[in-house]
């Protein structure tokens, strides 16, 4: 079975929960379309789990991108500090970052390792449909471009139009946009249409994490 969530700015917890609840075994997939990292306490051992299942997949969202643009700047490729944190950085990947000042030289190399090597896209193929997961959107949308096309900028840090239709006959998958502001009757569940997928069900104070199975389009909920 193929799998997909998001947003799960970095609470391990529910992440747990996650897999657990979809009991994720060593033939299925999880995608992660981005904000994996964010304003949760264990953005760090979130990657680490990721990273030591050969089975889960990241797709590069804006907060790893904020979060690696500040990672280099302030140490370098062996992880050694080099550099003052900047006076603002974006509340969602603060607590990342103080979490990332705490680690060993080691240990800051492979973190800024692992997110560079993160998919900016996946294509799916499952239940007989064709799928494309980004975490945010496609910027500067030009039907005769292929998504290859694109670039971090449109992928990871535009917002998705869900009224278009992108590639006729591919579902888009997104992250990113909170569901409620798609529109008001999904709070708190996942948005569909013919041609979109919206997993963050993310809501002022909480929300839930949600997670939808491609094969057979069942939900869950965390």
């Amino acid at each position: 079975m193929i799998y997909v969530t998001g947003s799960i700015r970095g609470r391990l917890g529910k992440y747990q929960k996650l897999l657990e609840k979809i009991d994720l075994r060593s033939q299925d997939d999880l995608y992660v379309v981005g904000d994996i990292i964010g304003d949760g306490t264990d953005s760090i051992k979130l990657l680490e789990d990721m990273s030591m299942r050969s089975n889960v997949f990241a797709v590069l969202g804006d907060n790893e991108y904020f979060a690696h643009k500040i990672m280099t700047d302030i140490a370098d490729e062996n992880g050694a500090m080099r550099g003052k944190l900047p006076e603002v950085m974006p509340s969602d990947i603060e607590g990342t970052v103080k979490e990332f000042l705490l680690m060993d030289d080691e240990g800051r190399s492979w973190v800024m390792e692992y997110l560079c090597e993160m998919s900016l896209y996946e294509e799916i193929n499952a239940g007989g449909r064709e799928y494309l997961l980004i975490h945010s959107g496609i910027g500067d949308f030009d039907p005769d471009k292929s998504v290859s096309d694109y670039g971090i900028k449109e992928l990871a840090l535009s917002v998705t139009d869900y009224k278009k239709i992108y590639y006729p006959g591919k579902i888009l998958v997104t992250g990113h946009t909170p569901t409620y502001k798609i529109d008001k009757s999904f709070r708190g569940q996942i948005y569909r249409n013919g041609e979109h997928i919206a997993l963050n069900c993310a809501e002022e104070g909480g929300g839930y994490l949600a997670v939808v199975c491609l094969d057979t389009g069942e939900e869950y909920y965390i």
